[in-house]
Order: structure tokens, then C-alpha cells, then sequence
């Protein structure tokens, strides 16, 4: 497909606004530059006006739960491993396929409506059916199991029966032209040290890295602490599991010590704001992070403690987070967690000639707004902007507000029918 994107203020590298064209050739972004040369240069491209708008790179989504997508909110409120015991294990012993699927879908449109094209998804299995689903969307990302073999409340071991599946889905993805697997871990009490172990090698066999929810509530860093006598960060780090092809998420109970040794390990540590405030397991030292040169994004992270799928959401409750702390985050900083595509080594996340040309297109029409940079922006990123044309590996995935690839309307009837467990 060959695009150009006309008229509209194009978000650029370094984060400042200019008027200019965006061409995109098959996958990628072949030009950024002024009209009248774009024009000239790419004459037969199929046009879309971007007058009054912003053109963006699309958000990545750093870590979600696609599956659970029909149980949004079901736990909202509740503290976190009460969720857990009451809301998300009764949950996930009554889905189907079907539930998966659906909920991957309704979870999908939402991101591409508010301007998300990357997502990086963790379940506990379903991967078929996600899989199923990210095809239709055609969403870019990764996916991984979170695998586990120690119960939460009792502590008594198990066989991990989805550790195959990993594998399997691992495999599947290797010439996938939009996805890629990674292996999963729950978190560091529901996994023991042997299967740590296990992922970890698995990863570094298959050139991948491991997504793993880290240090979220104090009752996973106590449990650490009593059995090890170190922070939860200190034990994962001992182990290898922490690099730069993974991803560390939440990371909400550390210390100082713990912070450099996130940067030192180049993980990519992943902000879940909104589920934080949700589940009560605190607020995590972001400003901080991003001092000592960790590299972060942002997650939605699980519908069952959220009732937003939109990016935009988290980058206003880490911004406000950071106040009650007494940090600040900049717009720039705001802007770089949710464009963090170390992951995807940088191939994403910008508006460049060579990138992957997964953008979006957000209306100011309607917005009454200075019309420097700084206000701009700030109105595009919080305040619910419509995004009204996506853009993933080349694809105009929805236009004018349109989802092109499947019928929108009929898949929230059919899923609305299945939201009952």
C-alpha cells in the first residue's frame, strides 16, 4: 500500500510539531518532508488529509491482558491478591476459547480507537485464540504465557503444564510478520527458582527475551525477602532473568539499590498506573528510573483492574502519580515511555524515513488550543483527542474512525452475548 499522509503537524524525533508530509511505502516510512515535494515525488500515492491534526507514531502498549478483555473491571477496587483468590482465578478456570477470543477482539478495537498499534500481551494460556484475534486486528506485538508452578496461598508446588504451549507459541510466531513470542513468568512467587531457570535458558535458546511481572505488591517482595534474603529485583538479576530483550513489569516495590540494578541489566521496566491505583500496591519510582537510565513504558495491564484499554489514561495517572511523590515527569519523558520500543529495537515508535510505519492520525478539529507544541500535545495525549486514521506496517487499519478489517458492530454483539461467566 503506498500512503501519504498530507497537512498535518507530524510529531518528530526529537518530540517538536512541523507541518509536513509522511509517505509510506509497502511497510515502511519512505519520506517526511514539505508538501509540495511530497507531493511531486509521490504522485500516485492514495492521499489522506490530515488538516488540523497531529500525526503520531502509535503508542506501544507495553503490557496487557487481551484474553481477560470481556472481565473489564471485574476487580476494580479489590486489593491485589484478593483479586486474585475472588475475581481472577474463579475467572480464568470458567473461559473458553470463545470468551478468549472475543475478549481479545473488543480488547483490540479499543486500542486501535485510542491510537495503541503495538501491544505486548501475557495470559495464562488461550494462545490460539489471542492469536486468532491479533490476526483480525492487525495489531503488531508480542506474546508470551505467564507461567507459574507454585501456588499463591499455599506455597505447594506443580508441574507447569503451559510451559509446551510457551514453547509452541515461541515457534509459531518465528516468521510471523507482525508478532513475535516470548517466554512468561507470573511473577517471582508463583514461579520457582527451577522454573526461572528453565525460562530463562529457553529465552536465550530462542533469541528472545521473558515479560514477568516484578516487585508489584509487598506481599511478593516479603516473600522473596523471608525466603532468600533479597529484594525481588536482587533475586531476578542473580538469576539472569533481566535484559534487555525482556520486560519487567510494574516494579512498584524498590529501592534505590534496585533501581540501578534495572538499569544496569537494560530490562525494560513497564508502568502500569491505573491497575496500581486500583489494586493498592503503591506507586512505582518512576522519575527516579528514568534518572538513573532505565529504560520504561506504559500498560493498561490487566481489564479485570482497569476500565480503560487507552494508553492516553496512563500517561495522565503517571504524570499525576509522579506529583504526590514530589517528581516531575516532562512531556518529553511522558512521550518517550510511550513510544519505548527497545523491544522492538527502535524499528518502531517514530516518524522517520526507514521506520516501520505504524502511525496514527489524532483530529484537533474540534479543540479549542494554543497552537504551540507543548499545548498541542498536551491536548492530543490527555484530553481523549479522537484518533480518527491508523496506520500498522503499512495497512490503514481503520479510516475515518472505520475499522477496515472486520465488522466492528456485529463482533461487539456477538461478545456481548458471551460477557457472562
Amino acid at each position: 500500500m503506498s500512503l501519504l499522509i498530507e497537512n498535518g503537524k507530524v510529531l518528530q524525533p526529537n518530540y517538536s510539531l512541523r507541518e509536513q508530509s509522511v509517505a509510506v511505502e509497502d511497510t515502511v516510512i519512505t519520506g517526511v518532508g514539505g508538501k509540495e515535494k511530497m507531493r511531486k515525488s509521490h504522485k500516485r500515492y492514495d492521499r489522506i488529509d490530515a488538516t488540523g491534526c497531529l500525526v503520531m507514531p502509535g503508542f506501544i502498549n507495553a503490557h496487557t491482558h487481551m484474553a481477560l478483555g470481556l472481565a473489564q473491571g471485574f476487580g476494580v477496587g479489590m486489593p491485589l491478591f484478593e483479586m486474585f483468590e475472588n475475581v481472577l482465578f474463579p475467572l480464568e478456570k470458567k473461559m473458553t476459547d470463545n470468551h478468549a477470543y472475543l475478549g481479545a477482539l473488543v480488547a483490540g478495537l479499543e486500542f486501535l480507537h485510542t491510537g495503541t498499534t503495538t501491544i505486548n500481551n501475557i495470559n495464562a494460556r488461550w494462545s490460539k485464540p489471542v492469536l486468532k484475534a491479533l490476526d483480525r486486528l492487525g495489531l503488531r506485538g508480542t506474546m508470551a504465557l505467564a507461567l507459574k508452578d507454585r501456588d499463591i496461598k499455599t506455597s505447594a508446588t506443580f508441574d507447569c503444564k503451559s510451559l509446551p504451549e510457551n514453547e509452541w507459541l515461541v515457534k509459531r510466531l518465528e516468521d510471523h510478520p507482525l508478532l513475535s513470542g516470548m517466554f512468561g513468568l507470573a511473577n517471582e512467587v508463583e514461579a520457582t527458582e527451577s522454573l526461572i531457570k528453565t525460562v530463562r535458558q529457553l529465552a536465550v535458546e530462542n533469541h528472545t527475551g521473558v515479560h514477568l511481572h516484578v516487585a508489584e505488591s509487598l506481599g511478593e517482595k516479603g516473600f522473596v525477602l523471608q525466603r532468600t534474603g533479597k529484594t525481588s529485583v536482587r533475586y531476578l538479576y542473580d538469576l539472569g532473568v533481566l535484559s534487555d530483550h525482556s520486560l519487567a513489569v510494574h516494579a512498584v516495590n524498590v529501592s534505590k539499590k534496585d533501581v540501578l540494578l534495572l538499569s544496569k541489566s537494560r530490562v525494560t521496566v513497564v508502568h502500569c498506573p491505573t491497575a496500581n491505583l486500583n489494586l493498592g500496591t503503591g506507586i512505582a519510582p518512576v522519575a527516579d528510573m528514568l534518572e538513573a537510565g532505565v529504560a520504561v513504558g506504559l500498560g493498561v495491564d490487566h481489564p479485570v483492574a482497569n476500565m480503560s484499554n487507552d494508553l492516553r489514561r496512563e500517561l495522565s495517572n503517571a504524570l499525576l502519580l509522579q506529583q504526590t511523590l514530589g517528581k516531575q515527569l516532562s512531556l518529553k519523558q511522558l512521550l518517550s515511555m510511550a513510544f519505548n520500543s527497545r523491544l522492538y529495537g527502535h524499528a518502531t515508535g517514530t516518524l522517520a524515513p526507514g521506520s516501520l510505519a505504524d502511525l496514527v492520525v489524532v483530529s484537533m478539529r474540534d479543540r479549542v488550543v494554543p497552537q504551540d507544541d507543548s499545548s498541542l500535545l498536551q491536548k492530543a495525549l490527555f484530553a481523549d483527542s479522537p484518533v480518527i486514521h491508523s496506520i500498522i506496517n503499512g495497512e490503514l487499519v481503520m479510516r475515518d474512525q472505520k475499522i477496515l478489517r472486520l465488522n466492528e458492530k456485529n463482533t461487539l454483539k456477538k461478545a456481548q452475548k458471551f460477557c457472562k461467566f
